[in-house]
């Protein structure tokens, strides 16, 4: 019996689902806050949320702000989604 065919060592495999950072780019440039929910559900919800109000409020022109915006975040979660 070789040394790593010992039955009680046993390691530990942390699954987790990777996001793509290029995918979380391109959501976010084609579909702006809408494309946030692959990358954050809250920010997702938060970002089409202020979105709705401020191009309400603004005749449509606050999309110039929240679109950037939300791909900033979007690249920034799926980062830090990674890093943990």
């Amino acid at each position: 019996m070789k040394a790593n065919d010992d039955p009680h060592d046993r390691h530990l495999i942390r699954a987790r689902n990777g996001k793509s950072l290029g995918l979380a780019f391109l959501l976010t440039l084609v579909l702006g806050p809408v494309g946030l929910f692959y990358s954050s559900i809250v920010g997702g919800i938060f970002m089409v949320t202020i979105a709705i109000i401020i191009a309400l409020v603004t005749m449509s022109w606050g999309v110039l702000l929240t679109w950037p915006l939300s791909i900033v975040w979007g690249v920034v979660a799926t980062i830090a989604h990674e890093r943990t």
